[in-house]
């Protein structure tokens, strides 16, 4: 087992393949980081910053993680408590099977859970 990090694919070979991708991508949209908790706001803007609909890195996750995952592997990440539906449409069918929404403790959709197709 390895485990790397990397901003998004920025420091993943090309040819490298994996069984599973964990993601907690940065989900707020823009106009709400002055809005968050003061110890939140402490946070490096990188990992916050979602741009402005929040959901501009999970595009690109979704959109190049098959490239990096063997066929049948997964791919999971964090998503915001107001995301679930717009995620949803956000998931392309060819590409991914959508294994699950995972509630947080209120109930509230947080973590995808994807497989990718064959």
């Amino acid at each position: 087992m390895r485990l790397t990090e990397s901003d998004l694919f920025t420091a993943i070979a090309p040819d490298e393949r994996f069984d599973l991708i964990v993601s907690n991508p940065p989900y707020i949209p823009s106009g709400e980081l002055s809005m968050l908790q003061r110890e939140v706001r402490s946070e490096p803007q990188a990992a916050l910053d979602g741009g402005p609909d929040g959901l501009a890195v999970i595009r690109r996750l979704l959109r190049d993680s098959p490239d990096f995952l063997i066929e049948r592997a997964y791919l999971v990440f964090e998503i915001g408590f107001d995301q679930n539906d717009d995620v949803q449409r956000l998931i392309d069918q060819t590409s991914w099977e959508l294994r699950e929404m995972r509630p947080d403790l209120q109930g509230i959709a947080r973590t995808v859970v994807l497989r990718k197709r064959t």
